[in-house]
């Protein structure tokens, strides 16, 4: 069972990196544009001298561990496929025709929250949308980009998370929900054959020892892979440019564009720019507000003068976190894991 201490070290990382690493992003189904936070806080950032904003769903779940933890439970597994009856027991692809955002998710999966108040519900929520984050929104991501763009069959997949930190050190159990989405989906051929996704990560900040991790659900697979401790562009010139042939690439908010992390990201964004346009590999970019998307959909622009008007076409995530943190470098700046993405087809 997952411990409520894994959430907490989670959220101690800081969503502004002081090194180039990364997060994620893409275009997804969803039609809302960039809007406000969808936080459990209030938005409002501490005032200087002030101590740190902590978001109130991590204060409620210290003060209620055991709560926290019931909430963070992940549901048993589908037996099998399911094809009528009520809203809780439908399929998801039935129910929703596609990921569409948590709270369908949470309903066709059966995920249960149990709290007495409103006020309980929305904090206890607010952590489950924190470890659920990158598994749907990088499920969201190879539907729409990878399998329902595909000119030919393949049953493998190889990724790539560029700068990989706190997805790196999510709970398979967390990691398997990818897989369930991926298969529910009625847009994805995951439902129909057997697929084959592996994902690599590669940061400074990942743990170099992990062995190979093997998720299985039903006749699709999901292997990480954590490849290579260091900067990706180093990755790059140790093999000579003979990099594995991946067929993607996600950044979970990297941060391309911030002040303090664009220069040792362009080595890395350049290598990946050409990835795109002349293998025609799909990239995953997340944000983590609507300024950090603005800085660095104005970077890309910068690498990749063709690229179309990047900053008005990203989309807020419907399976971003709604944990709230403060910019370490900008207090008055509040952030969110994967608030929202664009995807470069």
């Amino acid at each position: 069972m997952i411990s409520y201490q894994y959430i907490s070290r989670a959220l101690a990382v800081s969503p502004c990196r002081k090194r180039p690493f990364c997060h994620i992003l893409g275009k997804g189904k969803t039609t809302n544009r960039l809007s406000s936070s969808t936080g459990s806080g209030t938005g409002t950032a501490s005032s200087a001298g002030a101590s740190p904003f902590v978001d109130p769903a991590l204060e409620w779940g210290r003060a209620h561990s055991e709560l926290a933890q019931a909430c963070l439970k992940v549901p048993p597994l589908p037996s099998s496929p399911v094809t009528g009856g009520t809203s809780s027991s439908v399929s998801c692809s039935q129910q929703n025709h596609s990921l569409t955002n948590f709270y369908n998710y949470w309903n066709w999966r059966q995920w249960e929250f149990p709290v007495e108040t409103d006020r309980d519900l929305k904090h206890g929520q607010a952590l489950v949308t924190h470890v659920l984050s990158a598994p749907l929104t990088l499920a969201n991501f190879v539907t729409t980009a990878l399998l329902a763009h595909e000119e030919e069959q393949q049953d493998m997949y190889h990724l790539c998370c560029v700068g990989a930190r706190a997805e790196a050190t999510l709970p398979m159990e967390f990691w398997k929900e990818f897989l369930l989405a991926l298969t529910h989906s009625t847009t994805t051929a995951a439902a129909t054959r057997s697929i084959r996704i592996q994902m690599d990560f590669l940061g400074p900040d990942i743990h170099p020892q992990m062995p190979p991790q093997t998720l299985q659900y039903r006749d699709n697979q999901l292997q990480l892979q954590w490849l290579y401790r260091g900067y990706f562009h180093d990755y790059i010139s140790d093999k000579n440019n003979n990099a594995p042939n991946w067929n993607a690439f996600v950044l979970f908010n990297p941060g391309l564009g911030h002040e303090h992390l664009k220069e040792g990201w362009r080595p890395t964004l350049q290598y990946l720019l050409q990835q795109h346009t002349q293998h025609r590999a799909p990239i995953l970019l997340t944000f983590h507000s609507q300024l950090d998307a603005q800085r660095d959909c104005t970077l890309l622009l910068q690498e990749e003068h063709h690229l179309p008007e990047l900053a008005s076409n990203a989309l807020q995530n419907p399976f971003a976190s709604h944990i709230t943190y403060e910019d370490p470098f900008d207090r008055s700046h509040m952030v969110q894991p994967n608030h929202s993405m664009i995807m470069l087809l």
